[in-house]
């Protein structure tokens, strides 16, 4: 049971960033379950099963056991869903890049120190080995939401120390997607989240309290997202038609008979003949030698390439179809010209690709940026939120198109070795005509040196910005 200590502190967290109250499931720890509820599926509860659906998507439950279908079985939706919620975490050399709170603002002005440390603090937390928000431990939320519509995932909120502020984000736990339940009016009031046992409510459902619930939605629309996975529910239903029965034309085909084509002036007695003195000779071992007579053949029958080139034409234009509209299609061996994926790699597709990853990591990022406020009023308290910790933005890892971009990068020298070059060139043949330029150059040595830099680049501008003073001291300006 829950504290009256731990129920206030909820209580107070949402009256914070709301208007009313809710009065029940405002415990502070975990409350949701890995699995699914109910004695039936705690049965279940150590095998690797997929989830077993309970809320109807779009209303209709077949649909929700269709898209967990595609999910586990689908080649094309699996391992979709799993590059792009791979390459929301990843950098091109192999780094987990997860989020982080931006130092400045898009209008420029700096994020206050404390957010920062606050967000560093998060994103690095672990309950034992697991992490409780940073790191990769959102790429399920990531896969959740593009395979059902929502991923889910409830944090606790305890006590880390003695202080009045020692309150903190201490563990997560995902939920699954479709049992999950949103409570909410016609005036868009959240109300509670519910993990039910069945379709519909009952006294067995748990109820956590929106403070605590992370919901991961792509593209929500009212209380729900939309799966990324459900435009490709009617090609997945073609392709198990077709599969079966393309399997069985190409055995068809593979499997070509001989002919024996008999001389024409022959009957029916001959071919029997012909057939009896054959099997035999096949019976002693390999056949080496036909002697014919003019006229006779022997042959393999015609294959039907060119009847299963349409089915497979089909099968295939099918299983392009199961990629979300978005991800380059040569990711995928075999769906595409592989001459030409040099040509999509340097072009639209993957810029497009880019800005499909742009916008995942955008709605992972709503959530995130809850989670932190929490955090912040737990910390520093609704006077300090409203005043400074509420202006901050989620920052990822670059995300490089070609990988062009990053040579381009890595070449390009920092602000400190661009002064210092500038100042080298001037001081290899300074002259009258210089002037402007070493006072151009003495300027901007100056305001390196005043934006905190470390104290061996320090040292360098220092030396250098002396020297330049020296040289522009012994330039005689002409009367």
């Amino acid at each position: 049971m829950a504290t009256p200590t731990r129920r206030n502190l909820i209580q107070r967290l949402w009256s914070f960033f709301t208007a009313g109250t809710l009065t029940s499931a405002d415990n502070s720890s975990l409350q949701g379950s890995q699995y699914p509820i109910g004695n039936r599926q705690r049965r279940r509860s150590t095998l690797p099963l997929p989830e077993q659906p309970i809320r109807p998507i779009y209303g209709d439950l077949s649909i929700s056991q269709e898209l967990v279908e595609m999910r586990t079985w689908s080649y094309e939706m699996r391992h979709s869903i799993s590059i792009l919620s791979r390459d929301c975490f990843q950098q091109i050399d192999g780094r987990s890049a997860s989020w982080r709170i931006a130092e400045t603002l898009e209008d420029g002005r700096k994020v206050h120190p404390d957010v920062i440390a606050i967000g560093r603090d998060i994103a690095a937390r672990r309950n034992g080995k697991t992490l409780v928000l940073g790191g990769d431990r959102l790429q399920r939320a990531a896969r959740d939401m593009m395979s059902y519509g929502d991923g889910f995932l409830e944090f606790a909120i305890e006590r880390e120390g003695i202080g009045p502020n020692d309150w903190g984000i201490s563990r997560s736990l995902y939920l699954p997607s479709l049992s999950m339940f949103v409570d909410e009016d016609e005036h868009e009031e959240p109300g509670m989240y519910r993990q039910q046992e069945r379709i519909t409510p009952s006294d067995t459902d748990r109820l956590i309290h929106p403070v605590k619930m992370l919901q991961f939605s792509y593209e929500k629309d009212r209380l729900y997202g939309n799966p990324i996975s459900f435009q490709s529910s009617e090609p997945w239903r073609k392709i198990k038609a077709a599969s079966p029965d393309l399997e069985d034309a190409a055995r068809e085909v593979a499997i070509a008979p001989w002919l024996h084509v008999m001389p024409p002036d022959k009957d029916e007695r001959y071919r029997e003949q012909y057939q009896q003195r054959h099997e035999s000779l096949l019976n002693d071992g390999i056949v080496t030698n036909l002697y014919l007579l003019s006229g006779a053949d022997v042959r393999k029958a015609m294959s039907g390439v060119n009847v299963l080139k349409p089915l497979v034409d089909y099968y295939l234009s099918l299983r392009y179809q199961m990629l979300p509209p978005g991800l380059p299609h040569y990711l995928f061996p075999g769906l595409g010209l592989e001459s030409n994926s040099g040509k999509e790699i340097a072009n639209q597709p993957a810029l497009a690709y880019a800005r499909m990853i742009a916008n995942l990591r955008s709605h992972l990022s709503e959530q995130i940026k809850w989670s932190v406020s929490v955090e912040i009023v737990l910390k520093k308290g609704w006077d300090f939120y409203i005043s400074d910790g509420q202006y901050f933005d989620i920052a990822w890892g670059d995300w490089f198109v070609t990988g062009f971009e990053q040579m381009q990068q890595s070449s390009q020298p920092t602000p400190t070795e661009q002064a210092l070059l500038n100042a080298s060139l001037i001081l290899r043949d300074p002259s009258v005509e210089d002037l402007p330029a070493i006072d151009a150059a003495l300027l901007t040595l100056n305001l390196r040196m005043s934006d905190g830099v470390s104290d061996q680049d320090f040292r360098r501008l220092w030396d250098a910005a002396v020297e330049l003073r020296s040289v522009r001291n012994q330039i005689k300006v002409p009367v």
